[in-house]
């Protein structure tokens, strides 16, 4: 910008020049014809008016001209700039990434656990008990290192050698909830803790818990909800499946209930049926029989409208072949 004003400016000097030097040599041209030593005929010489006008054009078309040229190498600048702090963002999110990887492994160089695992060894769907054992490698250990795995109130002290694995072994209950767990390591009179992660319930690894595949589309026709699709019931440890059951509800109706065990042993897809009396919702409640003696229910909102809460009506629990209730999940 500033080199545009530079040049507008020697464009306005060198056109006061000319002015002045066009209406210099007219006056001179008027003097010599007065004294009678010039007739009064065509001459080279424009009048100042002429001159003038010619200028203003020649001036405005420079300074277009020049405005056009500072633009486009204003524009190549700005196109360059924004390249550079595109790639100083990349590069700054580069070095962000490589910070965080770097402060993790700081970090995990700082801990003094370096493994903590932990396996189901058996499990009994009667007594609903499972045998669980832990397995813990440290980075830094002494000759009293002692290591305790806290779990929910219960204190399983692990045994080996500190420098290779240190284990133990424990009953714990299927449906009880283990999301509470730490290693507390003592030496030297010295105390450290280290919370470590645990899947809170351990009946997820034998039982089938549903979800689903589903390909929906829905939309209103004359005030009606119209809608179709398909879905397919995804789940684990599918051998101990003795029957699936689906139920379609709308406004807490049943309208329909179906047997799908077949497909879900097939893991095939179910099509919606179709001229269901579906009003704000359509609600699917599945239910899966095992053979091991558990009921599994998970009832959850397929297709509502703008105006209907979806988490009203969902759940999903585990009850015995007595109706107890052994686990619930109110909401998503």
């Amino acid at each position: 910008m500033s080199n545009l004003i530079v040049y507008i400016i020697i464009v306005l000097v060198l056109a006061a020049v000319i002015v002045a030097l066009s209406v210099h040599a007219y006056n001179r041209r008027l003097d010599r014809i007065a004294r009678g030593e010039e007739r009064d005929t065509h001459s080279a010489v424009p009048e100042p008016r002429t001159t003038v006008s010619v200028l203003y054009r020649t001036i405005l078309m420079a300074v277009v001209i020049v405005s056009l040229l500072t633009v486009s190498a204003l524009s190549g600048r700005i196109s360059t700039l924004q390249s550079s702090l595109n790639e100083l963002r990349s590069n700054q999110n580069s070095m962000n990434w490589d910070l965080e990887s770097i402060r993790q492994q700081l970090e995990e160089q700082d801990e003094r656990v370096e493994l903590f695992a932990w396996e189901v060894m058996d499990a009994d769907m009667d007594s609903r008990k499972a045998e669980v054992r832990f397995f813990v490698r440290l980075r830094e250990y002494g000759e009293d290192t002692a290591v305790t795995l806290e779990l929910n109130g219960l204190s399983l002290p692990l045994t080996g050698d500190p420098g290779r694995e240190l284990t133990g072994t424990a009953t714990l209950d299927l449906f009880g909830c283990y999301d509470q767990s730490s290693l507390r390591i003592t030496e030297g009179g010295r105390t450290y803790v280290k919370t470590e992660d645990m899947p809170g319930w351990l009946f997820w690894e034998y039982l089938p818990m549903p979800s689903f595949e589903c390909r929906f589309n829905s939309g209103v026709r004359l005030g009606k909800t119209t809608y179709d699709g398909e879905y397919r019931v995804v789940t684990d440890c599918m051998e101990d499946i003795q029957s699936v059951t689906v139920t379609y509800l709308s406004g807490g109706r049943e309208l329909k209930t179906l047997d799908i065990t077949a497909q879900t042993l097939a893991e095939e897809m179910t099509s919606l049926d179709k001229g269901l009396d579906i009003g704000s919702d359509l609600t699917f409640r599945l239910e899966i029989v095992t053979k091991s003696g558990f009921l599994i229910q998970k009832q959850i909102i397929m297709i509502y409208d703008s105006a209907y809460d979806p988490e009203l009506e969902e759940y999903e629990r585990i009850t015995d072949a007595a109706g107890n209730l052994l686990w619930a999940n109110g909401k998503y």
